[in-house]
């Protein structure tokens, strides 16, 4: 019995591994494709991850310019687990960029207990600035982020 459930355990496992095999981080390269063929992708990509990660950096930014530290603290945890699902499903991620991320996620979770402003701000720099090293060491530096100028969220009371 013991020994079923070890065995039954590691192919859970290597099943939960399976979608991350010959994933690349090639940015905008697909599978040939010929006209009218449907392939479903059932394995989000890292841009998508990545697009969503995004649109959090933006909203992280108004939470805290609104002292909405709820959001702040609800924006960061979706960041924390979309740099943690990139780095454990996709391969050629610069993981000590992602660590140095989390530290710096950490440190802007006690700003928002404490609702310093000044030290959130240096965080959320720190957090760009860690995004657009990682960017650069995955072959990606053409992406780079910023503070917002504009919120897209029109639609959202901070």
């Amino acid at each position: 019995m013991r020994r079923a459930v070890i065995i039954l355990s590691g192919l859970a496992a290597l099943c939960a591994t399976l979608p991350a095999i010959g994933q690349n981080t090639r940015f905008g390269v697909e599978p040939p494709r010929t006209a009218g063929q449907i392939q479903p992708d059932p394995v989000v990509g890292l841009s998508d991850v990545m697009i969503l990660k995004q649109w959090r950096h933006i909203k992280l930014w108004y939470a805290a310019k609104s002292d909405n530290w709820d959001l702040v603290n609800y924006e960061l945890q979706g960041i924390a687990s979309s740099l943690n699902r990139a780095a454990v499903h996709y391969v050629n991620i610069p993981v000590d960029y992602v660590v140095a991320a989390t530290k710096t996620i950490s440190d802007m979770r006690e700003a928002a207990a404490a609702r310093d402003h000044a030290r959130f701000n240096r965080g959320y720099g720190e957090l760009t600035t860690a995004c657009n090293s990682c960017h650069a060491a995955g072959g990606v530096g053409f992406i780079r982020i910023q503070t917002p100028t504009a919120s897209p969220f029109s639609d959202q009371s901070y």
